[in-house]
C-alpha cells in the first residue's frame, strides 16, 4: 500500500470516525429529547384526571344549580297557584254574598209593599187571612235563595276545575323541565327564554 493510499485511508477513517462521534453525540442528545418529551407527556397525563375532575365539579355545580332554580321555580309556581285559588274563593264568596243580599233587598222591598198595600185597603175590603201573597213572597224568597245557592256552587265547582287545570298545567311543565334538562346544551338552549 502506496503513502498516499495509506494517508486517503487514515483521513477517510478519521472523517468516518467524526462522522461517528457527530452520530454518538446526535443520539445522545435524541435520548435527552426524548426523555424530555416523554416526561412532558408523564405530567400532561398525570393532569387529566386532575383536569376531568375539575370538569365534572363544574358540571356537578351546574346541574346542582339548575336543579335549586327548576325547585324555586316550581315553589314559586305552587305559590302562585295558591294565591289565585285563595283570591278566586274570595272572589266567589263575595259575588255570592251581594248576589244573595241583592234578592234579599229586592224581595223584603216586595214583602214591604204587599204589606203596606193590604194596610192601605179599608176593613171592609182586606181579606180576612191573605194567604196567596204570603205564599208568593215566600215562594220567590225560596226561589231567590235556590238561584244564589245554585249559582255560587256552579262558581265553586268552575273555579275547582279551572284549579285543577292549573296543577296539571304545572304538573305538566316540571316534566318538560325535566325532560328538557337531559338534552344536550345545544338543544337547551332552543328551549330557554331569552
Amino acid at each position: 500500500m502506496s503513502k498516499m493510499e495509506s494517508e486517503l485511508r487514515d483521513h477517510a477513517l478519521s472523517l468516518i470516525h467524526q462522522d461517528y462521534i457527530l452520530v454518538e453525540k446526535q443520539i445522545q442528545g435524541l435520548s435527552g429529547k426524548l426523555s424530555a418529551e416523554l416526561n412532558l407527556i408523564s405530567q400532561s397525563a398525570h393532569q387529566i384526571p386532575q383536569s376531568i375532575n375539575e370538569s365534572l365539579k363544574y358540571i356537578a355545580d351546574a346541574i346542582e344549580e339548575a336543579e335549586k332554580t327548576a325547585s324555586n321555580l316550581s315553589q314559586e309556581a305552587r305559590t302562585a297557584i295558591q294565591a289565585i285559588k285563595d283570591s278566586e274563593i274570595e272572589a266567589i264568596r263575595r259575588e255570592v254574598l251581594v248576589g244573595l243580599s241583592a234578592e234579599l233587598a229586592k224581595t223584603q222591598e216586595v214583602a214591604k209593599n204587599i204589606r203596606e198595600s193590604l194596610l192601605s185597603y179599608p176593613d171592609a175590603l182586606r181579606p180576612e187571612t191573605p194567604i196567596w201573597p204570603i205564599a208568593t213572597l215566600s215562594a220567590a224568597v225560596m226561589a231567590a235563595i235556590i238561584a244564589c245557592g245554585f249559582f255560587g256552587w256552579k262558581m265553586y265547582q268552575q273555579n275547582a276545575e279551572l284549579y285543577n287545570d292549573a296543577i296539571r298545567v304545572h304538573k305538566t311543565y316540571e316534566e318538560q323541565q325535566k325532560v328538557i334538562q337531559t338534552l344536550p346544551p345545544e338543544y337547551r338552549k332552543k328551549f330557554t327564554l331569552e
